[in-house]
């Protein structure tokens, strides 16, 4: 049981925080909303020992709350459920924290669970699982007073603080904020004494020290071209008006995209039988029929994509950047098993949207622009092919190093002119200034093109230099890199739609252009089957209970590694970074991107020599790097 008080008197709170025993304290912010500089937090608790208290942020000078929070890197672990957040909500106020005792139930949870235990990572679900049953209640009479307010007032959104302003419901607003620190804080404890027992010490390490670099890029964000998007919002507005009336006239009917019973039954009345309306029925429909029906299709399938381009990356880019002309967005280390970060801006398309004539309708990219004031370049590092690296890593230490993908990135057996056998670690840097030949032919090493070694075996009759090659090729690619994701032939039918010949061809060409791959396959399944986990080359360790599931950790292990070097990447260039005015922007799956201030342009090899050192791998690695002045699109 927790003894709870409003704290009227800050100096009371420094005594009872000093007086403490030092080891955790959990703290969370209750704002007016979720936007990572316009909103503020209205109210602050803390829990330590058996004691939680709150502040009531209008009435505390910034500074007295700085002092507080000085005290805070006192003790061994402050904990929050998404602190990041919250170090926001405190930055928007003045208060600043910097210590690095900072770590998240988010993580801890993360490495705590197994792999196969598909849960959210939600605080009230994990408290709900591993606390109490009732753990929720509490949320739902917070929500319950948000929709009597909005029922009862002039308010359209009430937010958390009208809930708190409101004599009727403030008490259970302030219950629901002593609840979340003091389940923040009982949760954080269960949780770290799993996460030790499975010997996670360094990776919650790498995890906690990862906070503040990522809370720094966080509170950079994109500067946007509102005037590019305000532009391009009117031009798709009257663009899909235009397509919308088109579909009316050409079928008589006022169904948008998204009726899919009356798109059903106006194909039926037309002679065109159909299961769904989905895109992969257009897609028939356009690829069978012919005149009217196969035009409704091309006409519907259109503007599906201009809807979703024009609300996902137009009107919602306008509405993130309309405090300040910057898009803020949190980039979240634990949701993915294997450690990989996302966010909501890891799906910006590479490619531009088109219209029939092969024109330019909208690049997402093209909205991001430099800062100016200073900072006139953007810089963009991304990791070559690293998954394919690592997994090229793992054959090398396995069993020696499965030729064709090794040699991809290094002359693997190879000789230089003298007959000395090329060994990476004392020939790395001769890579490239020297020639080497293959053992077995005595031809120059040239490095293996991947997807066409899996396209050769699988249709060992088509010319490579062919045309037909080519497009086979594409059919190579897909499968390698599903095959590093753990794919099985059933997976190729059903993700790529392949007919069975062919997906069994491609499954066995994979394994016949690199066979050693087996290798890292059946020693993962035989360390799994006698430890009951597995660890990637970072020692993120990843248990499993249900062994239906076992081929999906030959990718987790690949992910894995690849999402662990990124993050102490981040670590270590962040580190660079701050006594600079240059600064990280963004990271979207393998590539970091920065803001160069003037004068700072040495940095950026700086960062690419960080990003390719990495002593884990024997595979060489790649920061292949582009920049621009003027915006993403243009890079080069």
């Amino acid at each position: 049981m927790f003894y709870r008080q409003m704290v009227a008197d800050a100096q009371q709170l420094l005594v009872d925080l000093k007086k403490s025993s030092k080891e955790w304290v959990a703290f969370d912010t209750e704002t007016t909303g979720l936007h990572l500089k316009a909103d503020k937090p209205f109210l602050i608790t803390l829990t330590f020992d058996d004691q939680s208290r709150s502040i009531e942020v209008g009435k505390w000078h910034p500074a007295v709350l700085q002092e507080v929070f000085n005290e805070l890197k006192n003790f061994k672990y402050v904990v929050g459920h998404n602190i990041k957040f919250d170090l926001h909500m405190l930055e928007n106020i003045g208060v600043k924290y910097s210590a690095n005792n900072l770590t998240d139930t988010m993580i801890l949870a993360r490495l705590a669970l197994d792999t196969d235990e598909v849960f959210t990572l939600a605080l009230k679900s994990l408290a709900t699982k591993y606390i109490d049953g009732a753990a929720a209640d509490d949320q739902k009479v917070v929500k319950s007073a948000l929709l009597r307010i909005k029922k009862s007032t002039t308010i359209q959104e009430p937010t958390y603080k009208d809930v708190y302003e409101h004599d009727e419901y403030r008490q259970a607003m302030i219950e629901y904020a002593y609840n979340d620190t003091e389940i923040t804080l009982q949760l954080a404890k269960k949780l770290i004494d799993v996460v030790y027992a499975r010997k996670q010490e360094d990776t919650l390490k790498l995890e906690n020290a990862l906070i503040l670099p990522l809370f720094r890029m966080e509170r950079v964000g994109l500067k946007v071209d509102r005037e590019y998007l305000t532009e391009r919002k009117k031009f798709f507005e009257e663009y899909i008006s235009g397509k919308r009336a088109e579909l009316h006239k050409l079928t008589g009917e006022t169904f948008n995209v998204g009726q899919h019973k009356n798109i059903k039954e106006w194909f039926n009345k037309n002679g065109i039988q159909l299961a769904s309306s989905d895109d992969s029925a257009m897609e028939y429909v356009i690829k069978t029929a012919e005149d009217l029906p196969k035009t409704v299709a091309k006409i519907i399938q259109e503007l599906r994509s201009l809807e979703k381009w024009y609300s996902t990356y137009i009107v919602r880019m306008l509405e993130k950047s309309e405090f300040d002309g910057r898009a803020y967005t949190q980039f979240n280390a634990n949701s993915a098993i294997t450690g990989r970060l996302s966010s909501d801006f890891h799906q910006f398309p590479k490619y531009a949207l088109l219209n029939e004539q092969g024109e330019e309708m909208f690049h997402p990219r093209r909205m991001v622009i430099p800062t100016k004031n200073g900072y006139e370049t953007l810089a963009f590092l991304d990791y070559s092919q690293i998954e394919l690296r690592v997994q090229a890593n793992y054959t090398y230490e396995i069993s020696g190093g499965d030729l064709n993908m090794c040699r991809a990135y290094m002359p693997h057996q190879c000789v230089d002119a003298n007959g000395v056998v090329f060994d990476p670690l004392l020939h790395k840097n001769e890579i490239t200034t020297k020639s080497w030949f293959t053992q077995e032919s005595g031809k120059v090493w040239k490095p293996t093109d991947l997807h066409s070694a899996t396209t050769k075996e699988a249709f060992p009759e088509v010319d490579e230099s062919s045309d037909e090659f080519k497009k086979l090729r594409g059919l190579g690619k897909a499968t390698n890199f599903a095959k590093n994701y753990g794919a099985t032939k059933n997976a190729l039918i059903e993700q790529f739609g392949f007919e069975e010949s062919i997906a069994i061809k491609l499954d066995k060409a994979y394994y016949q252009a690199f066979p050693k791959i087996l290798d890292y396959q059946n020693l993962v399944r035989k360390i799994y089957y006698q430890r009951g986990y597995v660890k990637n080359m970072y020692s993120r360790r990843y248990y499993m209970t249900d062994k239906r599931f076992v081929y999906r950790l030959y990718n987790y292990l690949v992910q894995g590694s690849c999402a662990d070097m990124l993050k102490s990447k981040i670590i270590e260039i962040d580190n660079l970074l701050l006594p600079y005015k240059s600064r990280f922007q963004m990271n979207i799956h393998d590539e970091l991107s920065f803001e160069i201030y003037e004068g700072e342009e040495f940095l950026v090899n700086k960062i690419k020599e960080i990003m390719e050192n990495v002593p884990r791998m024997i595979i060489p690695v790649v920061a292949e790097l582009e920049t621009t002045q003027t915006n993403w699109e243009d890079k080069e």
